[in-house]
């Protein structure tokens, strides 16, 4: 599996990507010709529109706890490596599902929530090391842990949303 990296200042644009998996010509050639695809996404009205709100509600979190103790109360700085992968998840959501409410946690993660009601939220958390974690309520079920996050949403946090807004 491929790690997304900027190449850029993350304001800019959130799809400038580099797939750091090879190094010969023929690699080199297939990441600028990706990065080129997902720029012309990122100017797609259409595509980028339904979760515009959660990118520059991200973008103005992040911006607000760069700094150490931006809480308080002793929080962590968020980071550049945690602002990206944010983004690529806001990224991967389905157009189809609603915006979700963005903030940071003391540990330096970045926090996105969707609340049905008091008995329908989730929270899923960015953070360090290709992990996200999670943590649901369902009704009367519960659910938490963490899932690898490189190149896709897990199916796990897939099936969360399906039972958050379905049933």
């Amino acid at each position: 599996m491929n790690a997304p990296v900027i190449e850029h200042p993350p304001s800019i644009s959130i799809y400038a990507f580099a797939w750091q998996n090879g190094a010969s010509e023929q690699a080199e050639l297939i990441n600028e010709r990706v990065g080129g695809v997902l720029q012309c996404f990122d100017k797609s009205i259409a595509l980028n529109n339904q979760h515009q709100k959660a990118l520059d509600a991200l973008e103005r979190v992040y911006k607000e706890t760069l700094v150490e103790n931006w809480d308080g109360y002793g929080a962590r700085p968020t980071t550049v490596e945690n602002y990206r992968r944010a983004r690529y998840f806001l990224m991967l959501l389905p157009n189809d599902l609603p915006s979700p409410d963005v903030s940071a946690h003391p540990d330096g993660e970045f926090a996105f929530e969707w609340r049905v009601s008091g008995k329908k939220i989730l929270t899923v958390g960015i953070g360090r090391a290709s992990k996200i974690t999670y943590a649901g309520i369902f009704g009367t079920t519960e659910r938490y842990g963490v899932e690898n996050f490189i190149d896709e949403i897990p199916s796990e946090i897939m099936g969360m949303f399906w039972k958050l807004f379905t049933e």
